[in-house]
């Protein structure tokens, strides 16, 4: 009898345990915001490449100013991607089986201005010698590990817009 191969999977509980120590280092959470030079199709932005460890061309990096732990909850306050969320207490991320996380930034009308940016990273464990909550790349002491990438169509920052920017992942 042929002998089955079946991949291992993370286990939920493994997932919980994930989420919970990113978390626990949600002030070294930042976003990267890169890519000026225009993609080979400007509609279709590429698949982004699971092996980078960086932003291509990076323009900025501002402090994520949120993170939390979320589920999805039909009375929840937190709309993304045609459904709604509810935060979790850091306390109940076990009970709860968490596996997903928001992650807030907001650039301020100064930050960021008169550039275009296409691809968006989430650095975790990075540090910086600034108490600032925008900096340049020169600013960064250690990148830490980049663990989330997004390619999008091209965003044009003007001097006189906020943007407000959220995600939620799975861990």
């Amino acid at each position: 009898m042929a002998e089955l191969y079946r991949q291992p999977i993370v286990t939920n509980l493994g997932r919980t345990m994930r989420l919970s120590d990113f978390l626990k280092r949600k002030d070294s959470i930042w976003f990267a915001f890169g890519k000026t030079s225009e993609w080979a199709d400007e509609n279709n932005p590429p698949v982004p490449n699971a092996n980078a460890d960086t932003v291509e061309e990076i323009s900025g990096l501002k402090k994520a100013r949120k993170v939390l732990a979320v589920k999805e909850d039909p009375n929840g306050i937190i709309e993304y991607d045609g459904k709604k969320w509810t935060g979790i207490d850091d306390s109940q991320l076990f009970q709860e089986k968490a596996k997903y996380c928001y992650i807030e930034v907001l650039l301020e009308s100064q930050e960021l201005t008169a550039s275009s940016y296409r691809q968006i990273g989430i650095f975790e464990g990075l540090k910086t010698g600034s108490t600032a909550q925008f900096i340049t790349e020169t600013q960064v002491t250690d990148w830490g590990k980049m663990i989330i990438l997004l390619n999008r169509k091209k965003v044009l920052r003007g001097t006189d817009q906020k943007e407000q920017l959220s995600l939620i992942v799975e861990f």
